[in-house]
């Protein structure tokens, strides 16, 4: 490197100076940690070459991302600067995957996938396989935690091929982990274990506390999937004793976290707000938002189990702020700069093929300028045989002829010559105009272009945040769960982004009341009626006590009918909702259901003999049969012939499962014909998947919709809900 100017020296100066006050400034730190910090700001003053000094910042990142953040991605960006200023690639490459890592634990995913872009990108252009491994690892935590669990295993299994080609023992004992925490989200948990253990096996060779201790607690978090509580508690407090030795305070909360659900199962809800607050303020400390948001979650479960409502509801709005705040807002970003440049990059050929143009026309007129000079030679050497001539008597007057005609012609070319440069310069001229044109046309473009990009941001917007009201409004996982005590999943997938189909669970005494309702429209006039059809049956269910489920339906319908000032008349828009609404007795296993255009299927070993309704049987086996029970052919709005909808009672016994849903599944045009899936179709899958693990048969009914339609847009919304009884 070159010898260091008084500027330079005055930057490292200031660069140092900004170091020690960032220590001066942290909470009061143990003796080890200061010895730490000043021994790396010590090598920071004595370093003769910059790649030392780069590798400094990314041990002191190191040092502080399991503690302080925000010190973290000053001292990674300190490190970046410094290795672009010396384009020093494997510096460029460490840089970025630190501040890549920083801003993932963070919660901000945008930002976290395009520092790890970066740095794979220089990785691989050194030839850093090690460096490659880690960011495939990354990647796919990133594609993991948006349960994009293909890519996310993609992203692992090619870390873990290279790690094992290259022996890289502490790369696939990360990958191996990895792949183990898709296993375990697809709840295939004797594989995530095998994975573990083979992980868990070499950091305990190595000696690495905190990898041991990720590695305990991933095992603990099987078990508790798997409900074996003790088996849990276990690991846990071994990751707890590891992470503690490694002053890894990300992996303390995340240990305080598990400890506090396994206590909410337990309902040892004392010791739960005990595990929580103790992460709580861990998370703050660090500033762990995504963390802090879950603590927040678990902490108003176990005051809505100890009916200390005024805790819950403050932990409640916690939670939500928190939520909203870490809400990805940079959605279309991508989009927007890809238009930009494939209008700049047309504009920009557009100007170079009228440069191209002006580059021949100039070849033109130089090429006309030599024949002009050839002309002149020509008839200079004309000249010079006139006077070889001129000396030939015999051949005098000859010459003078040819000499003459010579002449005359040459003059008329030269005449050709000048018509043709005055042709060339009009040419010119066109061109000239037409380029100046052509600019102000991608002037007006531009700002249109800036125009429409802001109205759609302004929609995209509106839109989202439509999102987030029906998303609240829309029961959560938590309340699903509390309401229904049998094994259940839930296929939702709107057409937009807002949906109008919704689904609705609640429980008075002992009924379980449940809805899946397919509105008017799709997008924001459905999302429109999908919270009124929310509104309404709450406000049904709340003031009297249910009868029955068709009386459900009978009332919801006076309230649609009443709310949108439907008359009947000629023309008028008849907005409403198709329906599915089931109650089921949960001492008696007593199902009643009432169907509003929406039907509903049940797979059992019995026969059924449903009143006052076709008991349509399709398909069955020797041991199972699949019964649609018909809905009423009118919906829940006004209706030529309004009836009051009809009440079926059905018997179920232990390991009955029935299916309601909307008719997106059967619309959805697909296939190599683009053709519809059909109802029937959908029978049979659902039948020949009935008696599948219900995780499964979700994971089934997703991908094949996904298969079928291709590269046909999604044609409406959709929503499956299967639950089995228990």
């Amino acid at each position: 490197m070159k010898k260091p100017n008084l500027k330079q020296v005055i930057t490292i100066i200031l660069t140092l100076l900004n170091l020690v006050a960032f220590a001066q400034n942290q909470e009061k730190a143990s003796p080890e940690h200061s010895r730490r910090i000043d021994s790396l700001i010590t090598i920071l003053k004595t370093a003769r070459h910059d790649t030392n000094r780069v590798k400094t910042y990314c041990l002191l990142s190191t040092f502080y991302l399991t503690s302080k953040l925000d010190t973290a991605l000053y001292y990674a960006n300190q490190g970046l600067a410094l290795a672009q200023k010396n384009n020093w690639k494997k510096g460029i490459s460490d840089s970025y995957y630190k501040i890549g890592t920083i801003y993932l634990k963070q919660g901000n995913h945008d930002k976290a996938l395009f520092n790890y872009l970066k740095a794979l990108k220089n990785s691989e252009e050194i030839g850093d396989i090690s460096g490659i491994c880690r960011c495939y690892n990354n990647i796919g935590l990133l594609h993991r935690a948006s349960k994009e669990y293909d890519k996310a295993l993609y992203y692992f299994e090619k870390s873990l091929k290279l790690s094992e080609d290259k022996k890289d023992k502490m790369t696939n004992a990360i990958s191996n982990m990895n792949i183990g925490t898709i296993y375990q989200s697809q709840a295939k948990y004797e594989e995530a274990i095998k994975y573990y253990l083979k992980a868990l096996k070499i950091y305990e060779e190595s000696g690495v506390k905190s990898a041991i201790a990720r590695c305990n607690g991933n095992i603990a978090i099987t078990y508790i999937a798997q409900k074996k509580y003790d088996d849990a508690k276990k690991y846990l407090n071994k990751s707890l004793l590891f992470f503690e030795k490694a002053v890894d305070k990300d992996g303390i909360i995340n240990v305080l976290n598990n400890l506090t659900l396994i206590c909410i199962h337990q309902k040892d809800y004392n010791e739960a707000i005990n595990h929580a607050l103790k992460g709580l303020s861990v998370a703050k400390e660090i500033n762990a938002l995504p963390l802090e948001k879950d603590i927040y979650e678990k902490l108003t479960i176990v005051y809505d189990r100890l009916k200390d409502y005024k805790k819950a509801f403050e932990y409640q709005k916690l939670y939500k702020q928190l939520n909203d705040s870490i809400f990805n807002k940079e959605s279309s970003r991508q989009f927007k700069e890809m238009e930009a440049k494939y209008h700049t990059e047309k504009k920009q050929k557009e100007i170079e093929l009228l440069e191209k143009d002006k580059r021949i026309q100039t070849y033109e007129i130089r090429r006309q300028t030599f024949q002009k000079y050839v002309f002149i030679g020509g008839f200079g050497l004309m000249l010079i045989l006139a006077v070889v001539i001129y000396f030939s008597y015999r051949q005098k007057r000859k010459a003078n002829k040819l000499l003459a005609e010579q002449k005359n012609e040459i003059e008329q070319k030269n005449e050709e010559l000048h018509t043709q440069n005055e042709e060339i310069q009009t040419q010119k001229d066109e061109i000239e105009a037409q380029r100046d044109e052509i600019i102000t046309q991608r002037d007006i473009v531009t700002k249109q272009k800036q125009q429409i990009e802001y109205i759609h941001e302004e929609l995209t917007d509106s839109i989202k945040y439509a999102l987030r009201i029906q998303t609240a409004v829309l029961p959560g996982e938590t309340h699903l769960r509390d309401k229904i005590k049998n094994e259940f999943f839930i296929l939702f997938k709107p057409k937009d982004i807002v949906s109008g189909d919704f689904y609705y669970v609640e429980r008075r005494k002992h009924w379980l009341l449940i809805a899946v309702a397919d509105c008017t429209g799709h997008g924001v006039p459905g999302a429109f009626m999908s919270m009124l059809g929310i509104s309404f049956l709450n406000e049904i269910i709340a003031k009297e006590e249910v009868q029955t489920a068709s009386h459900v339906l009978d009332e919801l319908r006076k309230y649609v009918i009443h709310s949108l000032q439907q008359k009947g008349i000629f023309g008028e828009q008849k907005d409403g909702m198709d329906i599915a609404f089931i109650s089921l007795n949960t001492i008696t296993n007593e199902l009643q259901f009432a169907g509003a255009n929406n039907p509903l299927y049940i797979v059992s070993s019995l026969m059924f003999d449903v009143s006052s309704s076709e008991n349509n049987l399709k398909l069955q086996t020797s041991n199972l049969k699949l019964h649609e029970v018909k809905p009423d052919k009118m919906p829940v709005a006004i209706h030529d012939n309004m009836q009051p909808f009809t009440n079926h009672v059905i018997k179920l016994q232990k390991g009955d499962t029935f299916y309601l849903m909307s008719d997106g599944f059967a619309d959805q045009i697909g296939g190599p014909k683009g053709k519809k899936y059909l109802s029937g179709n959908f029978k049979q899958l659902i039948f020949e998947n009935s008696q599948k693990p219900i995780p499964e048969q979700k994971e089934i009914l997703n991908k094949t919709i996904e298969d079928w339609r291709g590269k046909y847009e999604q044609t409406d919304d959709i929503t499956v809900m299967g639950i089995r009884i228990s």
